[in-house]
């Protein structure tokens, strides 16, 4: 049995302006939803046990942590060249 970790949001706005004598208002919305399985129920006549599923990509705090980096050794390296 499949075990995911379901994620959803919804936002929305609107303003209004009647600056250099135009006047107008505007709004919207939108939502989202993201489902990403992380594991599943290995179901026996004697037990039920939960097995994780690995991750097959980088997290983001590891990618973001190389982009930043990465911007500093770019940063350093065109200073050298100067």
């Amino acid at each position: 049995m499949p075990v995911a970790r379901i994620r959803w949001g919804v936002g929305g706005g609107g303003g209004a302006s009647e600056s250099d004598g135009a006047s107008g208002s505007r709004g919207g919305g939108g939502g989202g939803v993201a489902a990403d399985p992380v594991g599943y129920l290995e179901i026996t006549p004697s037990s039920a046990t939960f097995r994780p599923i690995a991750r097959p990509y980088a997290s983001p705090a590891f990618v973001v942590s190389v982009a930043i980096a990465g911007a500093i050794l770019v940063r350093a390296f065109a200073r050298l060249r100067r």
